[in-house]
């Protein structure tokens, strides 16, 4: 236990050191990051809330739904309480793997019975799917268009396909993982790990097409309104780059978040983010200022729509 203790604090280390560098590096530094986070002017922090908050509420109508889908809600999940629990997933995965965040603050706020906490897990995982599934086609596209030059209305039609075929394939290729877990983790004895298994994907396989439609559009929303973020930091605080050409970059950027390099991408991400701030035209120094202030301007946000909600469940409670 203490040597898994250290191994992460390490990690988290080596994160923090990918920032350092990448400040000294491009001419930046954390005093300058404060300075920019403090003098933000009122309007973008409004911005940034109202955004966020609308992207936590698609956010937890989306989880709703595939909970739904998946046979998994009952009388103690409001829609209120998704909303709560989904905002504060949200900020956990500023500093953790959001996959984790939100199947951790899930599962506790779950009853207690273990089948609702499986049910949530289950449902939250299907979801990310789609995510997945959104960031792979968008980060393809934008490679496509700004590295490529392909045309614009080609990229639109074949991610409009892509995004079509692997949809429809959802069920089947649930159905081979089923399979696949099963001849591989069935001879070793995990039968109850396989059995819950077994169930989520049973459950997920009859999530309607109708249902899986909502999800990904939903997913889609979300996108777009974390891309509106995006363009407000961007033009504010680094006026001379193209907040456009940064904001379509949103996808790369959560790619490389899920992959396990660091805690949430934490540096990988912001290293992804000065990258592509130079090439749409910021300067070394407000590109790295941008990437890290993001993050922190983010986490702010979530945090105050976290209080906000603690205190409107309060007076609800009274």
């Amino acid at each position: 236990m203490t040597r898994q203790l250290v191994r992460q604090i390490l990690w988290f280390g080596f994160s923090i050191l990918l920032i350092v560098i990448l400040l000294r590096g491009f001419g930046s530094s954390f005093g300058t990051v404060i300075q920019t986070i403090v003098s933000v002017p009122l309007s973008l922090f409004v911005a940034v809330v109202t955004l966020t908050f609308l992207g936590q509420f698609v956010g937890a109508l989306k989880w709703h739904v595939a909970h739904r889908g998946m046979r998994g809600i009952d009388g103690s999940w409001g829609f209120y309480k998704v909303l709560e629990v989904t905002n504060l997933g949200s900020l956990g995965a500023q500093f953790l793997p959001a996959q984790f965040s939100h199947l951790l603050v899930r599962w506790i706020a779950s009853s207690k019975e273990e089948n609702r906490k499986l049910q949530a897990m289950g449902s939250t995982v299907y979801e990310q799917v789609f995510d997945l599934i959104l960031y792979v086609i968008a980060a393809t596209l934008y490679v496509a268009y700004f590295w490529i030059g392909i045309p614009i209305w080609i990229l639109v039609l074949c991610g409009m396909l892509c995004a079509a075929v692997l949809t429809v394939l959802l069920k089947a290729g649930l159905n081979g993982c089923r399979s696949l877990v099963r001849r591989m983790f069935g001879a070793f004895g995990f039968w109850k790990a396989l059995a819950h298994f077994e169930e989520v994907t049973s459950r997920a396989t009859e999530v309607s097409a109708i249902d899986n439609l909502k999800i990904f559009a939903l997913s889609i929303v979300g996108l777009l309104l974390r891309g509106g973020k995006v363009f407000a930091i961007t033009s504010v605080l680094a006026p001379t780059a193209d907040a456009i050409a940064a904001s379509a970059a949103l996808p790369l950027a959560g790619l490389i978040s899920i992959l396990p390099i660091t805690p949430a991408g934490l540096g990988a991400v912001e290293w992804t983010w000065s990258a592509v701030l130079v090439s749409a035209g910021a300067p070394a120094a407000a590109a790295a200022l941008v990437a890290v202030s993001y993050r922190l301007i983010s986490a702010l946000a979530l945090l105050v729509l976290a209080v906000l909600f603690w205190g409107i469940r309060g007076l609800r409670e009274v």
